[in-house]
């Protein structure tokens, strides 16, 4: 099955487990949630009306064409048995998880990171290059919230489901540097340390 589409490409698939865990590496340039735009337009004859759309659409329906590409194949039907509604299905996990997400971005170095006259490979780095930290755009908060956004109906119904997030960004060190984005979300700790709690009371002694 192809999982390419115009802005990313998987990369690397480490563990995708039903209700338990997605783990994977998406490589392509990390973007931003972009804040929504109006538009201004007006059909000859009637008045001028508003349209409010998100310029990051495109990006989060590409994304979530790789996840899914990824997810339906692994949950398509034993959802569906375990949960008796065809809606809920088609996600990775339940809809009530406290789930916890943990998202790293490798931003693609320019050109003055390299070696003048060498192919773009962590080997032809200047010295300088290595130790450089990414201190500018984009925000990793509104990286964070495309991937999120984009997850939402595949991984997961809603990311209202997320209780931590832990994210990072930092220059790409592996290949041509050319920007991956790694994903592991899982079971919330908070939730699982819940359920080892309600076993324990759930459990009887008699003497």
């Amino acid at each position: 099955m192809d999982h390419r589409t115009k802005s990313f490409d998987i990369y690397s698939i480490q563990d995708v487990r039903l209700g338990q865990r997605m783990k994977l590496i998406i490589s392509g340039r990390p973007r931003a949630q972009q804040r929504p735009r109006v538009a201004l337009f007006r059909r000859k004859g009637r008045r001028e009306k508003q349209l409010i759309y998100s310029p990051s659409q495109k990006l989060q329906n590409e994304l979530r064409d790789i996840l899914r590409s990824i997810i339906h194949p692994r949950v398509e039907g034993i959802g569906g048995a375990r949960k008796g509604n065809k809606k809920h299905s088609l996600c990775l996990f339940e809809e009530l998880s406290p789930l916890k997400a943990e998202i790293k971005f490798f931003i693609p170095r320019p050109k003055s990171h390299f070696k003048k006259n060498c192919v773009r490979s962590i080997s032809n780095l200047v010295p300088h290059a290595t130790s450089k930290k990414h201190v500018s755009k984009p925000d990793v908060d509104n990286m964070v919230k495309l991937v999120l956004d984009a997850m939402q109906g595949v991984v997961y119904r809603n990311d209202s489901h997320i209780d931590t997030v832990i994210a990072t960004k930092a220059y790409d060190n592996v290949g041509p540097c050319t920007g991956r984005i790694s994903i592991d979300v899982s079971i919330s700790p908070k939730a699982r340390n819940d359920n080892e709690n309600e076993e324990e009371n759930d459990v009887i002694v008699i003497e």
